[in-house]
């Protein structure tokens, strides 16, 4: 409802009657602080703020009913509209996304670059022990892999897939040697006995036998397929 220029200075005399007693109020409250105690002090000095916003609060009224009031802007809502691209420029800063995304992941994968030496791979070598296969049957296989990837371990006498695996890498051989090779768990068995049996030679005389020979009277542990 709009007041009237009769009604807005009764209103304005009104409001500056207010703040008038109540600078009144704040100067009694500071005159109190000079003899108030730790708890009395404080509390005057918040009634002293609550009065200086009060005040402030009126002399706003006050500046609304002259149209002194500065325009509210902090309330203002702006839109975002994006602007149209054609297919070009998407195809244009999404190559910019996934070249910079590769930068990144290079540059988080070789971060310890300057410290491998020169002939480092990125992987390790895994072993694929077999079953016992007859020494053609072996040799066949060995014809296979010029390289040096199958080999025989004279601890346990077993040939073996000796593979140099990277990150994630699967070792896929062809189903005609996938037949002879042993499963997970007694695999990893074969990769524990030749490895207890290594430790042992090296930790003991020649003429003191491995305790795999004592408790067991073979190297040969079950394995069989």
């Amino acid at each position: 409802m709009t007041m009237t220029l009769k009604e807005k200075l009764i209103k304005k005399d009104e409001l500056f009657q207010k703040i008038a007693n109540l600078r009144i109020a704040a100067d009694e409250e500071a005159a109190n602080m000079a003899y108030a105690d730790g708890g009395a002090f404080g509390q005057a000095k918040s009634a002293i703020s609550d009065i200086e916003r009060e005040i402030a609060r009126l002399s706003h009224e006050i500046d609304i009913l002259t149209g002194n009031a500065p325009l509210c802007t902090y309330n203002t809502i702006s839109v975002y509209i994006p602007e149209e691209l054609s297919e070009e420029e998407k195809a244009e800063l999404l190559d910019e996304l996934y070249k910079d995304k590769e930068a990144k992941s290079k540059e988080y994968v070789n971060r310890f670059a300057r410290n491998r030496p020169k002939n480092y791979r990125p992987g390790h070598k895994q072993k694929y022990y077999i079953e016992e296969v007859s020494y053609k049957t072996a040799q066949a296989i060995k014809a296979e892999y010029p390289k040096g990837e199958f080999l025989w371990d004279p601890y346990i006498k077993r040939w073996y897939f000796n593979i140099f695996m990277f990150g994630g890498q699967k070792f896929d051989p062809p189903e005609r040697h996938k037949k002879h090779m042993l499963d997970a768990q007694k695999n990893h068995l074969a990769h524990l006995w030749s490895a207890e049996i290594q430790k042992e030679l090296a930790e003991n005389p020649v003429d003191n036998r491995p305790k795999t020979f004592r408790v067991h009277g073979t190297t040969q542990p079950n394995i069989r397929k």
